[in-house]
């Protein structure tokens, strides 16, 4: 608090309050739809499920960016920062995350961030010395050419990943596929299709989520 008055005179207070709004968000969205299955978009306005996180915040600054929310209780820009950058975290910004999204900051501030002893190595540790003992073979430093698919065609039946094309010119199967590139990067230049059909439909996703704003 004392801290955000070192800004902008009168931002605690306003700290406090939006925190108070931010914890309500978390509380009882969470209550509300995180814990519970949702099935349709209608559940979205139940009201046996809407009400009380309606009553607690505003709706507008619910649904609306959460810059708008920020400006209603802060002037200084580094405060409206500090308290929405956690929209990064999901590939959001300020500027097009719903306000509900203050949760993020509001678990950071008043539960903490917690991290593994030793740092996020460690769990990368331990996940290979699991997969070792089940008999997986990881390989590193072994460059990804090309990911194969088979099937699909111009009529909307679906191809499937079935292996890869390492950089060798070695081609392995496997039942799954999991790319961690860019996504647009990897339908236009990783995902190699049978059919020439279904490669430029490839090449079409990757250029529409090129367009996208994310």
């Amino acid at each position: 608090r004392a801290q955000c008055e070192a800004f902008e005179p009168g931002s605690g207070g306003k700290f406090i309050q939006w925190l108070g709004k931010a914890r309500a968000s978390l509380d009882l969205g969470v209550k509300a739809f995180i814990e519970q299955d949702s099935t349709s978009a209608l559940d979205f306005v139940n009201p046996n499920k809407i009400l009380d996180l309606a009553l607690a915040v505003n709706p507008l600054d619910l649904l609306l960016p959460q810059i708008r929310q920020m400006s209603g209780y802060f002037k200084e820009p580094k405060l409206k920062a500090l308290f929405s950058f956690q929209q990064l975290y999901v590939g959001l910004s300020p500027y097009n995350a719903p306000g509900v999204f203050s949760l993020l900051a509001a678990t950071e501030i008043t539960d903490g961030v917690w991290y593994p002893i030793g740092g996020f190595q460690k769990v990368r540790d331990a996940l290979l010395e699991v997969v070792l003992e089940l008999g997986v073979d990881v390989r590193t430093e072994t460059e990804v050419d090309k990911i194969l698919c088979q099937g699909g065609d111009d009529q909307g039946a679906r191809s499937k990943a079935t292996g890869v094309r390492l950089a060798s010119g070695e081609e392995m199967t496997f039942d799954v596929v999991v790319a961690n590139p860019d996504l647009p990067f990897v339908y236009q230049h990783m995902m190699e299709a049978e059919q020439p059909a279904v490669q430029q439909e490839f090449n079409d996703e990757s250029a529409r989520l090129n367009k996208m704003d994310y």
